[in-house]
């Protein structure tokens, strides 16, 4: 199975929804994404911190597609494995400053 990836040289165009991203829509936690991809984890780790892991999780799916634009289900469960590993050493995710400086333009 395969995530869903451009199809073409516009960046709104996408394939058909997989049966993974079928599945991924489904998913509502934190938990839920680590039982998926059977990531095993400590429940106090995540306690606090799913938001953070998620972040953690897209952050590197994003670097991984980056390599390899067609996405399958080992991809994500090395990301989100990468991501937990981080969160247990207490890494945090960096936030990039806004490119246009002025988002009353985006109404």
């Amino acid at each position: 199975m395969t995530s869903t990836a451009a199809a073409s040289s516009s960046p709104q165009s996408r394939l058909p929804a997989t049966d993974l991203d079928l599945a991924l829509a489904e998913l509502d936690s934190a938990e839920d994404f680590l039982t998926f991809f059977q990531v095993s984890y400590q429940p106090e780790v995540i306690q606090h911190r799913r938001i953070e892991l998620l972040r953690q999780f897209y952050q590197q799916l994003a670097n991984t597609q980056k390599q390899t634009p067609m996405l399958g289900w080992q991809h994500y469960k090395s990301a989100l494995n990468r991501a937990y590993c981080l969160i247990q050493k207490g890494e945090q995710v960096g936030f990039a400053a806004s490119k246009c400086g002025d988002c009353q333009k985006c109404d």
